[in-house]
């Protein structure tokens, strides 16, 4: 019902457009307590407004309350869009009101201008406070009017390679991470110094940075290898790489030539080159978790 000021009707603030993706293929994620759980996918004539609740951890319940939406129904023996052929969709139960889809699921949409969309599941929280109420799918419409979907199964293809790259990836930066000093070494334990009395030279980060990425690295092959991805712990561990890289950017940004010469003078020629062989392990480090936070970015979208 709308709000009465001075004798005018103001709409409820629930009254707004919902968020869209006019693409016919892609993957979206929104949180599915705001907007009253409309988001829409695609572009007139094959828009679908979706509406979504929450169910549980893992799920939630579908509708065919927009007016635009014929019906809704679960893909039932299949687990991605690609396998929707046009048996699978012919045999597909439009006839209730809603249904409830679970991560791995995928389910199908009729629009009023029998157009067909399918939605895959890939994530849907369910925390006790609204905000975290996260839905993550995958959507292809067949603009076409056509009920075979598996022409898109290639187009999600690239998504494993995806993942290869980014297991690749983790593993170079954390040969990398282990292959160089933190700020909490010694010089007895084997590191070149400017000499006994003065102090060790200077890290680009400690030892609770090298752990803090490590168990980033670690956050980043788990979620890699799920079948539902927590988009919030992957960006949680790529905002910690990201931290770190820049801090070795920074130091190494702060190594200038002149400085580098002056160190070499100073601890001879062998120790020189150890210190040019150390300063080079930065600079991989910093290019490893450089390519880590670029390729993590492209996964979690």
């Amino acid at each position: 019902m709308a709000t009465q000021i001075a004798g005018m009707q103001l709409p409820k603030l629930n009254s707004v457009e919902p968020p869209k993706d006019e693409r016919s293929l892609g993957e979206a994620t929104f949180n599915y307590a705001s907007y009253d759980g409309r988001f829409v996918i695609g572009a007139e004539p094959w828009a679908f407004e979706t509406r979504w609740s929450s169910a549980s951890q893992g799920s939630a319940h579908l509708y065919n309350d927009p007016a635009a939406i014929e019906g809704v129904a679960i893909a039932e023996g299949i687990t991605s869009i690609g396998q929707a052929t046009p048996d699978v969709v012919a045999s597909a139960d439009f006839t209730s009101r809603t249904r409830t889809p679970r991560v791995g699921q995928v389910v199908l949409l009729r629009n009023t201008a029998s157009f067909f969309a399918a939605v895959e599941l890939l994530e849907v929280g369910y925390p006790a406070v609204p905000s975290g109420n996260v839905m993550r799918f995958r959507f292809a419409i067949q603009t076409d009017r056509s009920t075979d979907f598996s022409p898109f199964a290639s187009a999600f293809d690239g998504r494993q390679a995806l993942t290869d790259q980014l297991l690749a990836a983790a593993a170079d930066a954390e040969r990398a991470l282990r292959a160089v000093p933190t700020g909490e070494d010694s010089t007895d334990g084997g590191i070149v110094g400017i000499g006994h009395n003065q102090p060790p030279p200077e890290f680009a980060i400690t030892e609770a940075d090298r752990a803090e990425t490590l168990a980033a690295i670690d956050a980043i092959r788990e979620e890699a290898v799920s079948a539902a991805p927590s988009t919030s712990r992957l960006r949680t561990a790529g905002q910690t790489i990201a931290r770190v890289a820049g801090k070795v950017a920074k130091w190494i940004g702060g190594k200038t030539d002149a400085a580098a010469d002056e160190f070499a003078k100073a601890v001879g020629k062998a120790a020189g080159v150890a210190a040019v062989g150390g300063f080079a392990a930065w600079l991989t480090l910093q290019g490893k978790l450089a390519v880590l936070v670029d390729i993590l970015g492209k996964f979690a979208g």
